[in-house]
C-alpha cells in the first residue's frame, strides 16, 4: 500500500486483514517503519518543541538507510515475515501499509509482484486525521517532505473507473502499472469498505 500522511493506510490494512479471512487467506500486517517506531520510542526525548516525532522518525529511518544500505528496512520486514512463517509452519501473505519511497514501491510491486493499492485523500481530510491521531503536526514538514511526495505521481496517471464504485485502476497501454488500484478515502469507513470489497471481487477472485 502506498500513499502519504493521514490518508488512512493503517485503517485500510486492518480492513484487508479481516476481509482476507473470508477468502481463506492468512494475511499479516507488517510495517516498514515498525523498527523505526521502536527506536524512536526508546531514544527520542519528546521535550524539544522544535523537533517533532515525525521528523525524528524520518531522520532515523534515512540515516539507517545511508549507513546500512537502502534496503535495510525491507530486509528487516522480510526477516519478520520469515519468522512468522517458521512459527506458523506455513506461508503467509502480508500487507505493508507504509510504502512511501519509490525504491520500496519498486521492490514490492515490480520485483515481488505484490498487489498495489494507492490510497488518496485531500489535504484537509488528511490533516484532520493527523490532528486526531497525533494531536499536533507540522504542515510544512509534510508538505516539504521528499519522502511523503515520492509516489504522488500515481495520482496524475490515467485511470479506468469501476462501475458503481469509486475504485479505479491505472490505465496505460501495455503497462505493468495497470495493476495499481486507487482508492478514494475522502468519505467514511463504509465508503472505504465498499471500495475494498469491489477490489477483492476483481483481484482476489482471479487468484
Amino acid at each position: 500500500m502506498a500513499s502519504y500522511a493521514g490518508s488512512g493506510k493503517d485503517t485500510l490494512a486492518d480492513f484487508i486483514r479481516e476481509e482476507a479471512k473470508r477468502y481463506g487467506k492468512n494475511i499479516q500486517k507488517i510495517s516498514l517503519g515498525k523498527e523505526v517506531h521502536k527506536i524512536t520510542d526508546e531514544y527520542f526525548p519528546f521535550s524539544n518543541k522544535h523537533i517533532t516525532r515525525r521528523s525524528a522518525m524520518q531522520f532515523i529511518g534515512e540515516e539507517f538507510r545511508v549507513f546500512f544500505g537502502n534496503d535495510i528496512w525491507i530486509k528487516k520486514l522480510e526477516r519478520e515475515k520469515e519468522l512468522l512463517e517458521e512459527k506458523s509452519g506455513d506461508k503467509i501473505n502480508i500487507v505493508v501499509p507504509d510504502v512511501r519511497k519509490l525504491t520500496d514501491f519498486s521492490h514490492f510491486f515490480i520485483e515481488k509482484e505484490y498487489d498495489a493499492i494507492y490510497l488518496k485523500a485531500d489535504v484537509n481530510t488528511a490533516e484532520r486525521r493527523l490532528v486526531k491521531r497525533d494531536q499536533e503536526f507540522d504542515k510544512k514538514e509534510i508538505k516539504n517532505s521528499i519522502i511523503e511526495q515520492q509516489l504522488n505521481f500515481i495520482e496524475s496517471l490515467p485511470t479506468r473507473s469501476i462501475k458503481n464504485s469509486k475504485l479505479k485502476f491505472v490505465n496505460i497501454d501495455n503497462s505493468p502499472l495497470n495493476k495499481i488500484a486507487i482508492m478514494d478515502n475522502n468519505g467514511g469507513l463504509t465508503d472505504l469498505q465498499k471500495q475494498l470489497e469491489d477490489w477483492e471481487g476483481i483481484v482476489w477472485q482471479k487468484k
